[in-house]
C-alpha cells in the first residue's frame, strides 16, 4: 500500500470536509451567505446542503467524512490490516452519494466531488 499517498489525501479530504463543515454551519446562521462553490443552479454546494441528502440522523455528511478522513489518517499511520475494509465501505457510500448527487439532485457539488475523487484514488492506491 501507498501509506504516504493515502495519508495526504485523506488529510486534504478531512480539509475538504471541514470545509464543508464550516459551509453548511454559515447557510444556517447567515441569511444570505453565498459560498465560493456556488456557480449557478447546477454548481451548487448550497442546494446540497440543504437538501433532504445533505444530512444523516441529523448529523451533516462532511462531518461523517472528517471521521471516516480521521480513521483513514490514524489506521494508515498504524498500518492497520483493516484499511482496506474501511476503504471500501467508503467507496460503498461514496457511489450511492455520488449517485444522490447526480442522480436524483442532478446537481454538482464541487467539493463533493473533489472528496469523491480521493476516495476513488485511495481505492485504489490500497488496491494496487
Amino acid at each position: 500500500m501507498h501509506l504516504t499517498a493515502i495519508k495526504i489525501l485523506s488529510l486534504i479530504g478531512f480539509l475538504l470536509s471541514f470545509y464543508a463543515l464550516y459551509i453548511e454551519h454559515k447557510l444556517k446562521t447567515t441569511k444570505h451567505y453565498k459560498p465560493l462553490c456556488d456557480f449557478n443552479p447546477l454548481f451548487s454546494c448550497a442546494a446540497i446542503y440543504r437538501s433532504k441528502y445533505g444530512s444523516f440522523f441529523g448529523f451533516p455528511n462532511s462531518s461523517f467524512a472528517m471521521i471516516y478522513y480521521f480513521l483513514i489518517f490514524t489506521m494508515a499511520t498504524m498500518n492497520s490490516s483493516l484499511l482496506p475494509l474501511l476503504i471500501i465501505a467508503g467507496t460503498i457510500a461514496t457511489m450511492y452519494l455520488a449517485y444522490l448527487l447526480f442522480v436524483k439532485l442532478k446537481k454538482i457539488c464541487l467539493i463533493c466531488t473533489s472528496c469523491y475523487i480521493i476516495n476513488v484514488i485511495i481505492l485504489i492506491l490500497v488496491i494496487i
